[in-house]
């Protein structure tokens, strides 16, 4: 609706991966015209961060929306906030997965 009403506005679509349906959001959102959307480095996604960029690119390689990214460079960082992720352990949320409770309590991330 947005994109038809402003063909030329620039439509960015942030979101967060509470509910673990993050992936599929964002993959809806490039189909109905978002410029970009945002994701994060595998080892870091999901729960109360973005969904996963490794993820996207695999998903869209050989259509409309492949988004040019080579998934081994893409697995290449991943490999190294895989790494890194450790050092931010004490900073983690406390969450371990996607919850479905985010749609009853209605509070994100």
């Amino acid at each position: 609706a947005i994109r038809q009403e402003f063909p030329d506005l620039p439509i960015h679509v942030h979101t967060h991966d509470t509910a673990g349906t993050g992936v599929a959001s964002m993959l809806a959102c490039a189909k109905a015209g978002a410029d970009a959307v945002d994701a994060a480095a595998d080892a870091m996604s999901g729960t109360t961060s973005q969904p996963s960029l490794g993820a996207l690119v695999a998903s869209t390689q050989g259509t409309q929306w492949d988004t040019g990214l080579d998934l081994n460079q893409v697995q290449a960082v991943n490999d190294y906030w895989e790494e890194a992720r450790g050092l931010y352990a004490p900073f983690e949320s406390g969450q371990k997965t996607g919850s479905s409770d985010v749609y009853e309590h209605e509070m994100p991330g």
